[in-house]
């Protein structure tokens, strides 16, 4: 869907509370961002598999379609 190679990092799960305590410790000690903040290890990356994208772009329309007719719908639900 987004026709560009998808990187995934180890950690990627608790990536962003990582970057919190990253920044909270880079904070407190005043050490150097390039010494905390440091790249994780590349595991695998996923190119865009263009059969999967046609698929993906025909279910995108209909969701979009959908939306707009539902949207007033969904803003009322408390």
């Amino acid at each position: 869907m987004l026709e560009r190679p998808l990187s995934y990092r180890t950690g990627g799960e608790v990536g962003p509370a990582f970057g919190a305590a990253r920044l909270a410790r880079l904070a407190v000690t005043g050490e150097a961002a390039g010494q905390v903040c440091t790249v994780p290890t590349l595991e695998r990356i996923v190119d865009p598999d263009p059969v999967l994208r046609d698929g993906l772009a025909t279910g995108l329309t209909v969701y979009r379609r959908l939306y707009g007719v539902l949207r007033e719908t969904f803003a009322a639900t408390p």
